[in-house]
């Protein structure tokens, strides 16, 4: 699986994040903050095991984010900040990218 694709799936995620964050109000900001950070976290780590595919924790650090993602997902959703429709298609998004790094994971492996 080449890298690039899911470099490319997580940019089009937070992109997708800016259309929904601006319905979540200011007193709830820490969620805000948070779908971002750990958005631009799992961009990085991704940049980073590019470079050094060696370090097993990075991987599992990007698949943690990627839970958490999911989690902050269902917060909104709970919260009525996002509908359903978008918190489906956001969840998608993360297991297409989920299932990605699954596969780079066990290419890196077999080499």
């Amino acid at each position: 699986m080449n890298d690039f694709m899911i470099v490319k799936n997580i940019k089009l995620f937070i992109y997708n994040l800016d259309n929904i964050v601006v319905n979540i109000p200011n007193r709830d900001k820490l969620i805000k903050d948070r779908l971002y950070n750990t958005s631009y976290d799992v961009l990085y780590l991704v940049y980073r095991c590019n470079y050094n595919n060696n370090n097993k924790e990075d991987y599992k650090d990007m698949l943690s984010k990627i839970s958490m993602l999911d989690f902050y997902l269902e917060r909104c959703l709970k919260n009525k900040y996002i509908s359903s429709k978008s918190c489906e298609k956001l969840s998608k998004d993360l297991l297409k990218i989920t299932k990605m790094i699954y596969g780079w994971i066990n290419n890196a492996s077999r080499h």
